[in-house]
């Protein structure tokens, strides 16, 4: 697994886009509609996602959620669940975007992806 990127819960994708481009000069890469912007940097990204568009309650101010890539997705599930007594089932957003959520530690909220 490496890191890949870290994303905010927004509640108005245009709102959040007009502070980071023209409060903080950062340049949008993408946009996939209301549900997902991202900002791209070398690679690593900040994204901004609307989890009321894919009907989820996620919380939103105040959240940042660390997102690892994953090459075998089954197999990370696998060896986390030795890890973490907190792990997600895998799940599908979109057409290949699977990704699982998993408690470190510390007790902070990680998701690993792979798309």
């Amino acid at each position: 697994m490496k890191l890949d990127h870290i994303y905010l819960n927004v509640e108005s994708m245009d709102r959040a886009i007009k502070f980071w481009e023209e409060g903080l000069d950062q340049k949008i890469s993408s946009r996939n509609g209301e549900r997902w912007a991202n900002f791209s940097d070398n690679g690593f990204y900040l994204g901004l996602y609307s989890p009321t568009y894919d009907g989820e309650k996620n919380e939103v101010g105040n959240n940042i959620n660390l997102v690892l890539s994953s090459e075998n997705i089954k197999d990370d599930h696998d060896k986390l669940k030795t890890f973490s007594s907190s792990v997600t089932n895998i799940h599908t957003a979109g057409d290949n975007y699977k990704y699982f959520h998993f408690t470190d530690s510390e007790g902070n909220s990680i998701e690993v992806a792979q798309y």
